[in-house]
Formats: C-alpha cells, structure tokens, sequence
C-alpha cells in the first residue's frame, strides 16, 4: 500500500478504512480458531487410524472416525467450551411433537387463507371475559400513572406527544399550500 501521503484519500476516508480493517481482525481470529481446532481434530483421528492400522486390525475409516468423535473432548476456542450440543437446538426442537403437528396445522391454514380454531385471549374483543380484562388493564394503567412523579410524568407525555406528532407529520400532508398575500 502507498504511503499515506502518497494516497488521494483524505484523512477522514483513511480514518473510515483504518476502522473498517480493524473490525474485522476479530471475525478472522476466530475463523482461523475454528479452523485450528477442526485441524486438531483430524490429526486426532488420523492418528487413531495409524495407531489400529499398526496394530493390524482394520476396522473402516468410518468405524473409526466415529469412535473419535465419540470419545473427543469439546474444543475449547477462546476459553468458550465448543462441542456437539446434548440434544437437538431450535425453534422446533423445543416444542413436543403434539405442539408441532398443531403449528403445522395452524401454518396450513393459515397459508390457504383460513383462520385456523383458536382460542381467544381475552383481549381479543370476542372473549367473554374482554370488558373485564381492559378494566383490569385501565386500572393497572391508572396505578402506574398515579406512581409517578410530576417530572416523570411531564417526561412521559412529551415523549407520547414527540411520537404522535412525528406519525401524524408523515401520514399527512397538506394537500394545498398556503401562500401569504400582500
């Protein structure tokens, strides 16, 4: 690279792409550890593989690529430890199988326009029980509000009426404009 004297760019640009190269040393750190301890893991196994090779008992390289993945210990990478997980991770791994098949059946409905049978909470308008959750709901609202203090107060409602304001000044706009005359 030139010198940065020699360069066209100025001191603000090469401030930008001295902070841009930073940020990523650490993603390469850590690929190039990810990378090391795969590394670590097949010189493991190949050295399994001579060690009952030299022993004249040839069992298949998947046989014994298993039994060391099966015995290794978790990787430790950057003081983390890092191994295969106990059990299967995920969205649907931690539902039974009873609440996958239901949000099968509800994605099914939902992707041919139906609304799939649910039960309704009770803030849903239709529930039996909706007047007497938003009457809950008010009062906890109202206790809330009474528990501040004025200032906090005074700080809520101008940070409610920044928001409506900036939503209402997006959404609409004059349809004429207005010119002062003489």
């Amino acid at each position: 690279m030139k010198q940065p004297t020699d360069s066209p760019l100025q001191d603000r640009d090469l401030q930008f792409l001295q902070m841009g190269r930073g940020a990523m040393i650490p993603g390469f750190q850590k690929a190039i550890d990810v990378l090391q301890a795969e590394l670590n893991l097949i010189k493991a196994e190949m050295y399994q593989i001579q060690d009952l090779l030299s022993q004249r008992n040839t069992p298949t390289a998947a046989m014994v690529i298993a039994e060391s993945r099966r015995l290794e210990s978790p990787v430790v990478i950057a003081g983390k430890k890092r191994g295969r997980p106990k059990k299967a991770q995920g969205y649907w791994a931690s539902m039974s199988a009873g609440e996958r098949s239901a949000e099968m059946v509800r994605r099914r409905a939902k992707g041919q326009g139906r609304r799939p049978k649910e039960r309704l909470h009770p803030r849903d308008e239709g529930h039996p029980d909706h007047e007497q959750w938003l009457a809950n709901v008010k009062r906890a609202s109202n206790k809330a509000w009474n528990n501040l203090s004025p200032r906090e107060r005074k700080r809520r409602i101008k940070a409610m009426n920044e928001a409506r304001d900036k939503t209402r000044s997006k959404t609409r706009r004059p349809t004429v404009i207005l010119e002062k005359t003489a």
